[in-house]
């Protein structure tokens, strides 16, 4: 797992926006005190990597009650920023397979419901291992697809 800070309206002095920028600040901020060495520990210990993001100063209107959120409302180097962080945040997600078979999006439930069926048959397998129960269940959803 991956942890991930997103602190908006920054002001840090010495750091860039963006996501080096807020790689030096987190790893900063977790090296400052007795206090934090607990903390930094602990964030090591349970995350494969941390990082931050830094986002620039969002303006007055946008932290105002008249801001509806209107593309044209959003500061173009917010707006790019919003964008870089969201795609950091989606770079590592891989989909999700069942066998041999991708399982996302719209097809997730109907492999799913396959799976279930195929676990349910009464021909099931006697595995030796792990790989025959995969090489199995991928053959039976295979026949149950098409």
């Amino acid at each position: 797992q991956r942890l991930l800070f997103l602190i908006r309206n920054c002001n840090a002095s010495g750091f860039n926006h963006g996501a080096v920028g807020g790689q030096e600040f987190v790893r900063k901020c977790l090296r400052m005190s007795d206090d934090t060495v607990r903390n930094s520990k602990l964030v090591e210990d349970n995350f494969e990597d941390y990082n931050a993001y830094l986002l620039p100063l969002l303006g007055e209107h946008m932290i105002s009650d008249d801001f509806i959120g209107s593309d044209g409302e959003i500061k173009a180097e917010v707006r790019d920023h919003v964008e870089k962080f969201v795609v950091s945040l989606v770079t590592d997600v891989a989909p999700k397979r069942f066998g041999s078979i991708l399982a996302s999006g719209k097809t997730f439930f109907h492999t799913f419901e396959n799976l279930v069926t195929a676990f349910n048959a009464e021909d099931k397998p006697s595995p030796s291992s792990k790989l025959d129960v995969i090489v199995g269940l991928d053959a039976k959803i295979s026949k149950l697809t098409h």
